[in-house]
């Protein structure tokens, strides 16, 4: 998705701002359509960011089923825990147009349907909770030679990741000593690891793709974005500070 012009932002920090949201599910492989968000009515919803968790991106989404148009059940055809959400958000400016963006694809984890009124709540986390969920059935060895990278999709894969959720590097960088993961270790922790290992980050990023760039370091690395608070080059309505150890 593009840049939003300055039409866009003059919408969003007009006195009065009509936004837009909406979801698409879709299939298991995140490229099959299952209801578009013309047939899903979006009640409500909400979408989390922590860099500190596994499921970097989490959401909660409320959805009209008055029609029935979300068949609830394990059934392949009906609405399950296999299924993919995208959540998008936008603005629309006066005469027509818009903008619109990503916020995340989701993995439904938890499904209530109520019997009145008729709604599907669905609480949602991003793929890394199919890695998270997901044991080495046995003992595994990786040889000498091979590429963290390659590890790291091996694992992603075997979990169902979609298979064309990947934007990992050419790191260039290759074992350099046998390395044997324990059985039942979760797919996640041997990928994460060995990012870590190696000096990058690991987490799906708002469109779904397996990322792994590179650990910033705060002191040596440019801004990206500014804060700032006042009337004339605010962009904060509030803030919280906070300090821990934990990533010493």
């Amino acid at each position: 998705m593009a840049a939003p012009d300055s039409s866009i932002y003059n919408a969003i920090l007009a006195s009065k701002t009509r936004r837009t949201r909406r979801v698409e599910i879709y299939e298991s492989d995140a490229v099959s359509l299952w209801r578009s968000s013309g047939e899903i009515g979006l009640l409500d919803g909400s979408v989390s960011v922590d860099m500190t968790r596994p499921e970097r991106r989490t959401a909660s989404f409320t959805l009209d089923n008055r029609g029935y148009a979300i068949p609830h059940s394990w059934r392949e055809t009906d609405f399950w825990y296999d299924k993919v959400i995208k959540a998008y958000v936008g603005v629309q400016v006066s005469g027509g147009g818009g903008w619109e963006t990503s916020i995340g694809e989701f993995q439904a984890s938890d499904i209530t349907e109520s019997s009145f009124p008729h709604t599907i709540s669905v609480s949602c986390f991003d793929y890394a909770h199919r890695m998270v969920g997901s044991k080495l059935p046995a003992t595994t060895t990786f040889a000498t030679g091979t590429t963290p990278e390659s590890i790291i999709q091996t694992m992603a894969t075997n979990a169902l990741v979609p298979g064309l959720k990947f934007s990992l590097p050419v790191t260039g960088k290759t074992l350099a000593a046998d390395l044997t993961i324990e059985k039942l270790t979760d797919r996640w922790k041997v990928a994460s690891d060995l990012a870590t290992s190696y000096g990058y980050d690991l987490y799906f990023n708002v469109d779904g793709f397996l990322t792994m760039p590179p650990i910033q370091d705060p002191t040596t690395t440019s801004p990206v974005f500014n804060f700032g608070t006042g009337s004339s080059d605010g962009n904060l309505a509030s803030f919280q500070k906070r300090s821990n150890d934990a990533n010493l």
